[in-house]
């Protein structure tokens, strides 16, 4: 008995100490980690566990994209092929052929290329700028909220004195503490929302939609508060500006996230072009390769015959088909935004004809009169001007 349990244990020994060695190299983080994101990759699970996600899925992403497009290409081109070399033969398809379609290949496919990386840069740029700025004017509204909160601090912190007596003046003074605290709680709560929000970082605009109006109605119910115990008029003018300021940094917030959300849509669209990088990487090492074996091949036997048609037939419908999908992403993309731009103006310009309430034959003749009285002033000003004696100034 004990002979099979330490028989057991041996061979347990082994699977403990490869996953172990597999949970370590899982741990490692990748050698181009540096600086802040190393030391959350070291310090935060959540953080590696979701780069590690994230990592994955854009490696299997782009591994399915390249064996899609590339491998039915290939398949595709070893069919043609075999039809061309049973029908045709090595007559139109020589060294020389195979020569000329990889040279061909490889410039389009570097063109290709230094053409995406740039439109990957402008796109990555663009984006940097735009969320830069979101950033930057987010901060400016957080210390706009944070001065707000100061503002009311003493309402936040305070207590109902003892002295006072007055049971009324004990309530109000109590309910103005009360809806301080929750006006306090649901500015603190979208500061601490964006205080720590890293790049890349943006909120779901209808979560943020609720916590805006929360904002609003709580801000609502404290002045409303404030103007039952402070009746001057100079104490309620500041209790409703800090309000207002509320209301407007919390509005630029979420407008603001809109802009980061922007810039995080510019990256995933610098993604997808990525897609076609390794699928053109391989139309250039092929296309190295038949050039260098184009140059050193002599034609014996039917296989080479069918190596050169091959190679050939496989470089250009490589080419042909990252060609394609690129163009039908732009044609995509371009479309998309033109119809939806489309279906906005569409939808805005019933909205505002259901909404005007003004008579236009009113706006006509106020416009009119507008004009009269531009032109009567414009001709007493000339009048005015001749009626002046000579060098008068």
């Amino acid at each position: 008995m004990s002979q099979n349990s330490e028989d057991s244990r041996a061979r347990a020994a082994p699977e403990r100490q490869a996953r172990n060695t597999t949970s370590r190299r899982k741990d490692k983080p990748p050698k181009w980690l540096s600086g802040l994101e190393l030391l959350q990759w070291k310090k935060f699970t959540d953080w590696r566990s979701a780069f590690q996600h994230e990592e994955s899925h854009i490696r299997k992403t782009i591994l399915f994209y390249t064996l899609h497009s590339s491998g039915v290409a290939i398949g595709i081109s070893l069919i043609i092929a075999a039809l061309i070399w049973k029908t045709m033969g090595v007559l139109y398809f020589t060294p020389s052929t195979l020569t000329y379609v990889a040279n061909i290949c490889c410039v389009t496919a570097a063109s290709v290329t230094a053409i995406i990386l740039a439109f990957i840069l402008f796109l990555f740029g663009r984006a940097g700028e735009l969320e830069d700025q979101a950033r930057n004017s987010i901060r400016h509204e957080i210390r706009n909220l944070e001065s707000i909160r100061q503002r009311i601090g003493d309402f936040v912190h305070g207590e109902v004195k003892e002295s006072v007596t007055d049971a009324s003046i004990k309530a109000k003074t109590k309910h103005l503490i009360d809806t301080a605290k929750k006006f306090d709680a649901a500015m603190s709560e979208l500061i601490a929302l964006f205080s720590r929000a890293a790049r890349g970082t943006f909120y779901d605009c209808g979560k943020l939609g609720l916590l805006d109006s929360h904002i609003l109605v709580r801000g609502g119910e404290w002045y409303a508060a404030y103007s039952q115990v402070f009746l001057s008029f100079e104490g309620r003018r500041s209790a409703v500006g800090a309000w207002e300021d509320a209301n407007t940094a919390t509005m630029n917030i979420v407008k603001l996230n809109s802009d980061v959300e922007l810039a995080e849509g510019q990256h995933h669209r610098a993604l997808q072009v990525s897609l076609a990088l390794p699928s053109l990487l391989i139309i250039v090492v092929l296309a190295l390769i038949a050039i260098f074996v184009a140059n050193t091949l002599v034609i014996h036997e039917s296989t080479t015959e069918f190596f050169i048609i091959s190679l050939s037939v496989t470089l250009i419908l490589l080419l042909a088909t990252q060609i394609f999908l690129l163009v039908r992403w732009a044609c995509q993309l371009v479309c998309r935004e033109v119809i939806i731009r489309a279906a906005n103006r569409e939808t805005d310009r019933k909205y505002s004809e259901r909404l005007a309430k003004v008579d236009e034959k009113e706006m006509l003749q106020d416009t009119l009169s507008l004009y009269t009285e531009y032109s009567k002033a414009s001709t007493k000003a000339k009048e005015r001007e001749n009626d002046k004696p000579n060098g008068e100034i």
